[in-house]
């Protein structure tokens, strides 16, 4: 089990396989937010993942940067959705998961100098589950509180407000539109 990160435009090669395991995933009307994996939301996206077991795609997902957010804040596993065909774990995240964490971690580290990375979903009640997982089986310690964030640039869209979980200077947070629904 292995996963590549990279700046999307740079590995024509695995450029072409994140297209087409995106659009196969971007074609499946069945899947809730399949509108989330339109090329168009990814063209925000410079940097794509994807996990590979058996040298067969996993996992894929992006790191993605907003005007919206503090500086030097990303969202990692970003878009995140799981291309094989293999049944979904519920006990525990699945280590093709935590290649992927410390993948992008690791990239963000030697790219940029991120002070936050975050995970969120428009779901509630994940965030346990994930802490718990990340620091078991990970060795990541992610820390969450009671806010919802402004993860899009519509305020007055309420799927933009969302809880996350975070990993590194929580002190950004405190400049971060924030708020308790």
């Amino acid at each position: 089990m292995y996963t590549k990160t990279w700046k999307f435009g740079t590995d024509p090669d695995l450029d072409q396989l994140f297209e087409v395991l995106r659009e196969k995933q971007y074609q499946d009307r069945s899947h809730v937010l399949w509108r989330n994996y339109s090329s168009t939301a990814f063209k925000e996206c410079e940097v794509v993942s994807i996990n590979f077991v058996d040298d067969e795609p996993f996992f894929c997902s992006s790191i993605l940067k907003r005007s919206c957010w503090p500086d030097d804040t990303y969202r990692i596993l970003n878009r995140l959705w799981k291309p094989a065909t293999r049944a979904l774990s519920i006990k525990r995240l699945s280590p093709g998961l935590g290649s992927m964490l410390h993948s992008q971690l690791d990239w963000l580290r030697e790219n940029t100098n991120f002070k936050l990375a975050f995970v969120s979903r428009e779901t509630e009640h994940w965030q346990r589950f994930f802490l718990d997982n990340f620091k078991n089986y990970f060795n990541l310690e992610f820390k969450m509180d009671n806010y919802k964030y402004l993860t899009c640039n519509n305020a007055n869209d309420s799927s933009c407000w969302q809880k996350i979980i975070y990993y590194g200077d929580d002190t950004v947070l405190t400049s971060w539109e924030r708020n308790e629904k």
